[in-house]
């Protein structure tokens, strides 16, 4: 082999894990999301009363962070899961609201 594949291996090897990573973490977005549903109603179970919503955000991030795979920990941080979390809880607020006025 000559240095130009060898390098050219090399470069597609690296486009491939970075490629496969991207994947993972997109995958687990929306898989954290049907997660983070189960999590954010057995947390209104658990926390009632007001002004708890960060106990109750901090409690479902720990769910959830247990949840992934050690191995992928690195790729679905804590600050992806928080984002998902908010997003879900956002838009499972909005869709109760459009309920409720009809």
């Amino acid at each position: 082999m000559n240095t130009a594949t060898i390098i050219t291996v090399a470069i597609m090897a690296v486009a491939l894990v970075v490629v496969a990573a991207c994947m993972i973490r997109l995958g687990y977005k929306a898989l954290l999301a049907e997660w983070a549903i189960e999590a954010i109603t057995k947390a209104e179970k658990e926390f009632v009363g007001t002004k708890l919503g960060e106990a109750r955000l901090a409690v479902v991030v720990s769910w959830l962070r247990a949840k992934v795979p050690a191995p992928l920990r690195f790729l679905v941080t804590d600050s992806l899961i928080q984002k998902v979390v908010q997003v879900t809880f956002n838009a499972a607020k909005a869709g109760l609201e459009v309920l409720k006025d009809a």
